[in-house]
């Protein structure tokens, strides 16, 4: 029969006892070090504030916030400024891109014979048309139902020209340079129209085409190369 008295603790109790102790020490120990840590900070920023080294905490609380609010005021000036120029070298860079438009759309109306009465339309239609690529270059949207990445002068060929007929004259000159009226259509070199033609087709020389020639033969041109609906 066990002598060991009922409410006596077990073997094993010395042994938590210890763990226990150890833990409160090393608690300690830590405690004592983040106490040491935050004097040692404390020391520092009262030095640094000017308030001294031994100035309560809240004392150097309140100088640091004063002392923010003392760089941010100093500083909204400069942002302020920095701000400025942003939005100046965003403006400045619409005002370039507007330029570089314009001036695609200029020349591509100058070289398309569009009668001086429809200028100013059909450089509204091009322009609404046109943006500028990562490359520089003027081209084409390709927004509804448009293609993209084409020149100004492909927009006013092949789709101005259908979307806006009245934009052109119905013939230039009766019997224009290059076509008397006794020359037969056939004797008209229009190969320019034909896309399939790599050497010769040129949206430039279309725009010549029409000045020269008139629409009627610029438009049996285009139709007779497939660019007629």
């Amino acid at each position: 029969m066990s002598t060991t008295p009922p409410n006596s603790p077990s073997p094993s109790a010395p042994e938590d006892v210890n763990r226990t102790l150890e833990a409160l020490r090393k608690e300690r120990e830590e405690h004592k070090a983040t106490k040491a840590a935050l004097s040692l900070l404390r020391t520092d920023l009262g030095r640094v504030t000017g308030l001294g080294e031994d100035a309560p905490i809240e004392k150097i609380a309140e100088r640091l916030g004063d002392t923010e609010k003392a760089i941010t005021d100093r500083l909204s000036p400069v942002i302020a400024e920095r701000d400025s120029a942003v939005r100046r070298a965003e403006t400045l860079e619409q005002e370039k891109r507007a330029a570089i438009l314009d001036r695609a759309v200029d020349q591509a109306i100058a070289r398309s014979g569009v009668t001086d009465s429809a200028v100013e339309d059909a450089k509204m239609h091009l322009r609404a048309a046109l943006t500028i690529d990562d490359k520089g270059q003027v081209v084409t949207k390709g927004e509804n139902g448009e293609v993209g990445g084409q020149s100004p002068d492909w927009f006013v060929v092949s789709r101005l020209r259908s979307l806006r007929p009245g934009y052109w004259p119905t013939s230039i000159g009766g019997g224009a340079k290059g076509n008397s009226g006794n020359s037969p259509a056939s004797a008209v070199d229009d190969r320019c129209f034909n896309v399939r033609d790599p050497v010769n087709y040129s949206v430039t020389a279309q725009g010549q085409f029409y000045k020269r020639h008139g629409a009627d033969a610029a438009e049996r041109a285009r139709r007779k190369y497939g660019g007629g609906r």
